[in-house]
């Protein structure tokens, strides 16, 4: 299969289980299946069993996990806590997609995904397309074992896009920067002692593909991803420069000595993985961009 996605370029799909492996990540039913009451009251109950990076390899869906049946029933929560499980166990920057339903999600080869069903006629035919919030700290504020999830992060730990699926899929989610989406809205989800939150919400206001320049306060990073060296260039002379686990951790910084608009980071020691690039120029301005390290 991994030779057809990734040599051949076939098209690989399918159905409920079929579908449910498609990501990364995966909730594998090896101790059976799993409520979202259950799954949210104690995020490592025994049914709650996720593979990863085992078995398919997707570029586009890395880091992804998936649900189906998405109301009926409700598996939003048990889905929110999976991609708890992936950012606490394997470290993460989780993502999910999930449908209703009769609704189908076909990503064609520009990465754009466009959603197919029966709405209007069948208001409850959508999809979602769900990603943690970008804004550190991110990770669940509790998340352990015999213990309810807590994962509110100011009430948008979670940043969803729902996309109506029509006949001729007309609606899409572009998957090359999980920003870009037609015909959708989006919703804040947050997990409170268990208990799964919905709210109307915006679109993030950061994400790993579109980082590389934060015009407003004029910095800019090359490349992103990177391997190695970290080009950064600021409007302004750079005061401090450190970067951030995905978690909030510090594992770098530096006060520079001599002060101009362009500093070099090498990030070739650092794990592969999201992080957070942040600096302070002259004058005390902070501004922030998320990197990738392949």
């Amino acid at each position: 299969i991994n030779y057809l996605i990734n040599d051949k370029k076939a098209v690989v799909g399918g159905t409920s289980a079929g579908m449910a492996i498609q990501g990364q990540a995966y909730f594998d039913a090896a101790n059976g299946s799993v409520t979202s009451a259950a799954a949210l009251a104690n995020p490592y109950n025994s049914q709650v069993s996720i593979g990863y990076n085992d078995f398919l390899n997707t570029p586009i869906l890395e880091n992804v996990i998936t649900d189906t049946h998405y109301n009926s029933p409700d598996r939003k929560g048990r889905h929110v806590t999976f991609m708890a499980r992936m950012m606490q166990d394997f470290g993460l920057n989780a993502k999910g997609i999930a449908c209703n339903e009769y609704v189908s999600v076909c990503i064609d080869t520009n990465n754009i995904a466009r959603v197919y069903g029966e709405y209007p006629a069948y208001p409850d035919e959508i999809a979602f397309f769900i990603q943690v919030n970008c804004v550190l700290p991110n990770t669940p504020e509790q998340c352990s074992t015999g213990v309810a999830l807590n994962w509110q992060r100011n009430n948008e730990a979670l940043k969803v896009y729902k996309v109506p699926g029509t006949i001729t899929g007309d609606y899409t989610f572009d998957l090359n920067d999980w920003l870009s989406g037609t015909g959708g809205t989006w919703e804040n989800w947050f997990v409170n002692n268990g208990v799964l939150n919905i709210n109307a919400g915006l679109a993030p206001n950061c994400n790993p593909t579109k980082s590389n320049t934060n015009e407003r306060l004029g910095l800019s990073v090359f490349p992103n991803p990177t391997t190695n060296n970290l080009e950064i260039s600021s409007n302004k002379e750079i005061k401090t420069v450190e970067l951030f686990q995905i978690d909030g951790k510090l594992i770098y910084s530096e006060l520079l000595s001599l002060r101009n608009k362009f500093y070099i980071l090498n990030m070739a020691a650092f794990e592969s993985g999201i992080y957070m690039l942040s600096t302070m120029d002259i004058n005390n301005v902070k501004n922030q961009v998320k990197i990738v390290k392949q």
